[in-house]
């Protein structure tokens, strides 16, 4: 589908607030606002300020737009890097965490994150853990849908999300204590608690 088509499209998604019949939406529970990729301002714009949860159709869209502008094959990149030189086992200086926005970036991409840097022989870090956020310095947050406030899916863009900013504990009894799982390292230490 050609972007000339947009306007078009888009105007056919503002006519709800002038003329089609959205099985009993109203024009003041829509909210669309469009602009090509690549241009000056909006194609159009109704009720553009309105904070909404965006429909399922939006989420198409959205999707197409980024396998149309990304491809196929693009990939979400992470990375660790650093100018600083390594002694013996210790990286002497600054570490860079490249965080690319990888929306399934999980415990286990973390993982291999960092046994990357042990496949290089740096098993000590002399210097900081910096984490570079460029990639989404011009993105918004989700702070305007306060009725939804908490709820897992509301998650702010965040250039290095891990497990969707989610954790998952599980809690057990055993021998008096209150256990954590996973545990800490040697047995019950600060994961465990009296009861």
């Amino acid at each position: 589908m050609a972007f000339a088509k947009w306007p078009l499209l888009l105007a056919l998604a503002c006519a709800p607030a002038l003329a089609l019949d959205l099985h009993g939406l109203k024009p003041d529970e829509i909210a669309v606002w469009a602009a090509p990729v690549e241009g000056d301002g909006p194609a159009t714009a109704h009720r553009a300020d309105a904070p909404v949860n965006p429909a399922s159709t939006m989420k198409l869209l959205t999707g197409w737009a980024a396998l149309n502008r990304l491809g196929p094959d693009y990939r979400w990149k992470t990375a660790l890097l650093s100018a600083a030189p390594v002694e013996g086992d210790a990286l002497k200086g600054d570490l860079y965490w490249l965080g690319g926005g990888d929306p399934r970036f999980d415990n286990g991409d973390l993982l291999s994150l960092l046994y990357s840097l042990r496949l290089r022989g740096i098993r000590q870090l002399d210097g900081r853990l910096l984490l570079d956020k460029r990639a989404f310095v011009n993105v918004a947050g989700a702070d305007d849908f306060d009725g939804d406030a908490g709820r897992a899916f509301v998650v702010a863009p965040d250039t290095h999300l891990v497990n969707l900013k989610v954790a998952w504990l599980t809690f057990f009894n055993e021998a008096d204590l209150l256990q954590r799982w996973p545990r800490a390292e040697g047995g019950a230490g600060p994961a465990a608690g009296r009861r």
